[in-house]
């Protein structure tokens, strides 16, 4: 990889990385939904952005963790990187990722699904 692949993995994995670690939203969705099949019981772990008021903010934050995964997945796919199960293995676990953010977006602007 290049020293400006580099750079913007840095900076698109610290886009979804940040978000989660502060707040969860990702992680918080994922556990109550698969508790339950609704996203309003018990949660991961409780912070601000699960208050009606910041609805916004939370669609906004997991709508930006949805588009840095994208940046990820497209720069692993252009990158040059000379053991090809070590590419393959993080395209895997980023392919994966982006599909349970497709399911959360999806799930959450398209069901109009409150947080809680």
């Amino acid at each position: 990889m290049t020293k400006k692949q580099k750079i913007l993995l840095a900076v698109f994995l610290a886009m979804f990385i940040v978000p989660e670690v502060l707040w969860s939203p990702a992680g918080n969705f994922v556990n109550s939904f698969l508790q339950s099949g609704n996203i309003h019981p018990k949660i991961f772990r409780d912070n601000f952005l699960l208050s009606r008021q910041y609805e916004g903010l939370y669609k906004f934050i997991i709508f930006f963790q949805f588009i840095s995964l994208i940046l990820v997945l497209i720069l692993l796919v252009k990158a040059k990187i000379q053991n090809k199960f070590f590419k393959g293995t993080l395209i895997a676990i980023n392919l994966i990722l982006v599909l349970l953010m497709v399911f959360i977006v999806y799930t959450i602007l398209f069901f109009n699904m409150e947080i809680l």
